[in-house]
């Protein structure tokens, strides 16, 4: 299949976005979480250990607002249904009338 066949797909800007900031709430949230639990279980006394369970929290929680952000500007683009047919959605007669 050469590149002059693929089917013309819409550009999706948003995609990549939401799915890398989901990515990074998921891993932030284990993160917090884990985090929760040494503090639970070893209550550790280092003065920095708070600074870094609050920042676990903090990241997951700027994390979501941006995922959150990323995945409405991702459903408020167009739709593939409204761009019209691809080669794809092409019924395979017309596709095997073209081959002969």
């Amino acid at each position: 299949m050469y590149t002059h066949d693929l089917p013309a797909r819409p550009v999706r800007r948003y995609d990549h976005i939401a799915r890398s900031a989901g990515r990074l709430v998921c891993w932030a949230l284990a993160a917090a979480i884990a985090l929760s639990a040494i503090e639970a279980f070893v209550q550790p006394r280092a003065v920095w250990w708070v600074l870094v369970w609050l920042s676990a929290w903090t990241l997951f929680v700027l994390s979501l607002l941006c995922w959150v952000v990323a995945r409405t500007l991702e459903k408020a683009e167009p739709s593939h249904a409204e761009h019209g047919p691809t080669r794809r959605d092409q019924a395979p007669a017309e596709d095997l009338e073209r081959a002969s």
